[in-house]
């Protein structure tokens, strides 16, 4: 069997790439299995929703990078870059279901968890927050004849 790519030419640059034929990514690889959940919580989806669309529209950055520090049952959001974290703050009460850190700080990509949370119907979200990344469900009222399930990789600052 050859391999086959498929080449982009820009003004100044050439992307060369192998194409896969297969199911990719495997996104179970990255999923924890042995119950390593730092926080579980529930959570209003339009709270959480306007929420980070607040901070990142008062963020000092262009990144879109925010921060979520969760500490007992109070999960703050803030833009990853501000030096006084008291400027661009918000804080939501959240009802935990595990708990197995006292506090926990993990960044994510606002708009991506924007448009994640735009696009669910359900009212409450179920969040698990790992030390690289999140899982978000929605919290069905009703069995449904499909799940969602969204994972969620964390910003690294560099």
């Amino acid at each position: 069997m050859k391999k086959k790519n498929v080449i982009f030419y820009f003004k100044n640059h050439i992307f060369s790439c192998q194409l896969i034929n297969e199911n990719y990514p495997d996104y179970r690889s990255v999923i924890p299995h042995n119950n390593q959940c730092h926080v579980s919580l529930i959570i209003n989806k339009f709270l959480l929703l306007n929420t980070i669309k607040r901070v990142s529209i008062f963020s000092k950055n262009r990144k879109n990078f925010i921060d979520f520090y969760f500490n007992h049952n109070k999960l703050k959001i803030y833009d990853q870059n501000t030096i006084d974290a008291h400027n661009s703050i918000s804080e939501i009460k959240c009802k935990v279901l595990s708990k197995k850190m006292k506090n926990m700080k993990i960044g994510f990509n606002s708009q991506f968890l924007i448009e994640i949370l735009s696009s669910l119907n359900e009212d409450f979200v179920y969040f698990e927050l790992y030390h690289k990344m999140g899982i978000l469900r929605p919290l069905y009222n009703k069995q449904k004849e499909e799940s969602i399930f969204i994972l969620i990789m964390s910003i690294i600052k560099v």
